[in-house]
C-alpha cells in the first residue's frame, strides 16, 4: 500500500501537524505500508509571500516524518504538477531513501481514451498520434 495525499492542508503552510505525519502514525506497523507520498501532483506557482515553497516544506515534512519512521521510502514530486518535466528544475532533497515520482500523460491520446468523449481505443505501444509510434 502506498499512502498519497492528493491535496495538502491550508496550501502549502506549515501547520502543527503535517498529514503525512497522521498517515505515518496511523500505518507505520502495517505490514501492507510500502512508502509515503508526501503530496500528489504539488504546485507551489504563485504563493502568497508567507507560505513556504513546494521544496522547504518537503524538507520540514520530511523532517518531521522521519522522526517517526526512518524505514518506509518517502514518495516526492516537482511542483507544477509532478510531471516529468519538472524534475530538472527540482533540486533534490538532502535525504536518503526517497523515490523521486512524476506524472507523464502523453500522448494524451491514450492515457485519455474513452473520457471526454474520446471513444476511439488506442493499443499501446502502436501508432497514436499522426501515425507516430510509441
Amino acid at each position: 500500500m502506498l499512502l498519497d495525499l492528493h491535496t495538502p492542508p491550508d496550501g502549502y503552510d506549515q501547520k502543527d501537524q503535517w498529514p503525512s505525519e497522521k498517515m505515518v502514525n496511523r500505518y507505520i506497523n502495517e505490514t501492507q505500508s510500502m512508502g509515503y507520498d508526501l503530496v500528489n501532483k504539488p504546485n507551489d506557482q504563485d504563493l502568497t509571500p508567507r507560505l513556504m515553497t513546494w521544496r522547504d516544506l518537503a524538507i520540514a515534512a520530511v523532517q518531521r516524518v522521519r522522526t517517526i519512521d526512518s524505514l518506509h521510502p518517502i514518495i516526492v514530486e516537482a511542483s507544477r504538477g509532478g510531471g516529468y518535466n519538472t524534475l530538472s528544475y527540482f533540486q533534490l532533497l538532502p535525504y536518503n531513501n526517497y523515490i523521486y515520482s512524476f506524472h507523464i500523460y502523453r500522448p494524451s491520446e491514450f492515457t485519455f481514451q474513452n473520457i471526454f468523449n474520446n471513444v476511439t481505443f488506442i493499443y499501446y505501444p502502436g501508432s497514436i498520434i499522426f501515425d507516430s509510434y510509441w
